[in-house]
């Protein structure tokens, strides 16, 4: 990553200038400060001398390193660190001194015991913002508990809601309870960056795994802390917008239809199905009927999709402006056309001359995109610790 990438004619990303240390591993860590640097923020990795523990994580790999470890480390730059040492300790604080940003998922008290506390960070950049990730908590019974993904599915009842109503858990197929996080880290760091540019202070943001997997429960939580109510899993089916759920075609794929709570989608779902009749059925006319006498709806409803191929269907739908979708694997999805038009798959440039398929950042700023391929480990050893910082447009000087 060079200057000139971050501005290209005179448009520049969002966060150029800024300049973030990542002490950070795994994924929740790395994922939010790949977020930062996609939109221009200049990011550098510190590793120990053995490396980000997933860079060699089976079973396949990208350029000598993990598809695990690609897939959430581009736009950044690594240099190698021993801060057990007091002389990496020194030369970590002076790269401390030139950032804005240090974030990191280590315990509650490493830092510390590294002789790294936010105390001793603010003595070497004093309007610093600190985004330290825990699993759980800062202090008390459960600082430190170990926290990965399928734990905080578990522990938050994500697990519990996933999975047909007669089977066991299930866990959610990718790393939500890793990734949740993240995206909260990411917020976290701009919420704290923006309170220090307003008063120049230094800010200190947390965020726990395990709250952020609380905090998407939304309406599921609300009921429950309001009126005591548990859901069950109930597979595919929506637990409030019957029939909402993936019903099975005739050619044995899964078609995805909903009419929500908007009648004239109700209406449109049965003219659709090819059953106009039922709209105006006393037992389905409305939502909380429907609700009511859900099993004799998603009977009429699943013999009907037996009718017609998924391809059908979701054509009927569509015709009568209905929310539908073909159930899909990843390949069909990454096959849309809206993922092309949208920019979500973007070549980076591997070291050899070759290059990968990333997916892109869904946040689209109006200015040109950046992608670089994660660095080596150490590839930024011998490399000053930041990019200059680019001048600010004329019109912005006062």
């Amino acid at each position: 990553m060079t200057a000139a990438s971050q501005e290209r004619d005179g448009q520049r990303l969002p966060l150029t200038g800024l300049k973030i240390v990542d002490l950070s591993h795994f994924l929740a860590g790395p994922f939010a400060t790949m977020i930062l640097g996609d939109l221009g923020a200049d990011v550098l990795k510190i590793e120990p001398p053995a490396g980000d523990p997933v860079r060699n994580l089976p079973p396949h790999e990208i350029a000598g390193n993990s598809t695990f470890f690609f897939s959430v480390n581009r736009n950044k730059r690594s240099k190698t660190i021993d801060l057990k040492s007091p002389a990496g300790r020194e030369q970590f604080l002076e790269i401390v001194a030139e950032a804005d940003v240090v974030c990191h998922n280590f315990r509650p008290g490493v830092m510390e015991r590294l002789g790294l506390g936010y105390e001793e960070l603010l003595k070497r950049r004093s309007d610093l913002v600190l985004c330290s990730l825990y699993g759980f908590d800062s202090e008390g019974p459960w600082a430190g508990y170990p926290a990965v993904d399928s734990l905080l599915q578990a522990l938050s009842g994500v697990m519990d809601l996933t999975g047909e109503l007669d089977g066991p858990p299930s866990r959610v197929g990718y790393q939500i309870g890793d990734t949740a996080g993240g995206l909260w880290a990411a917020i976290a760091i701009l919420a704290g960056l923006h309170g220090r540019n307003t008063d120049g202070e230094a800010r200190h943001v947390e965020v726990s795994l395990f709250d952020a997997q609380l905090s998407l429960l939304v309406w599921q939580a609300q009921d429950y802390l309001t009126h005591d109510v548990v859901y069950q899993r109930m597979g595919t089916r929506h637990a409030t917008f019957p029939p909402s759920q993936a019903f099975e075609c005739a050619d044995g794929r899964y078609v995805y239809a909903t009419p929500s709570a908007i009648p004239r989608w109700w209406t449109g779902y049965c003219r659709a199905l090819g059953r106009p009749e039922i709209a105006d059925d006393p037992r389905f006319h409305d939502l909380a009927a429907r609700q009511q006498n859900r099993a004799e709806l998603e009977q009429i409803v699943a013999s009907a999709f037996k009718e017609r191929p998924s391809g059908e269907w979701v054509e009927r739908f569509r015709a009568q402006d209905v929310p539908v979708a073909l159930v899909q694997n990843v390949a069909e999805a990454f096959a849309l056309p809206t993922v092309a038009r949208r920019n979500m798959v973007v070549p980076v440039e591997l070291s050899d001359g070759s290059t990968a398929r990333m997916v892109g950042n869904p946040i689209k700023t109006g200015v040109p995109e950046r992608f670089t391929a994660p660095p080596g480990l150490g590839q930024h050893n011998d490399a000053p610790n930041f990019l200059p910082s680019p001048s600010r447009h004329p019109e912005h000087t006062a």
